[in-house]
């Protein structure tokens, strides 16, 4: 799940792709805030934290959830598996945000 030392992390991640960009201008980067759980006080201070990186997140966030795994366990994806799941939902979700990012170069 994610945490203070993943926030701390991201100065490193940030600064290479920083790097990055300055040889490729045209490079986008995105987060996906993965294994949230909302209804914490700890997943706002995340979101905060990535918020003050500069980088862009994506709307959708990705639940702790057990559709996962279980997916995974299966051999299948999340939206093979339990499509219409919370889980499903949310990938399905994600997908057309980074379609629209890559097909409006936003």
């Amino acid at each position: 799940s994610p945490g203070p030392s993943d926030v701390w992390a991201l100065d490193q991640t940030v600064e290479a792709l920083r790097d990055v960009q300055a040889v490729r201008p045209d490079l986008q980067a995105r987060v996906v805030l993965n294994r949230v759980d909302r209804r914490t006080a700890l997943a706002s201070t995340i979101e905060e934290g990535v918020r003050s990186s500069g980088l862009q997140i994506f709307e959708t966030t990705l639940g702790n959830r057990v559709a996962y795994p279980e997916a995974i366990a299966a051999g299948q994806g999340v939206c093979s598996y339990a499509g219409a799941s919370s889980a499903g939902k949310e990938i399905k979700a994600l997908l057309a945000e980074v379609l629209d990012v890559v097909g409006g170069k936003k």
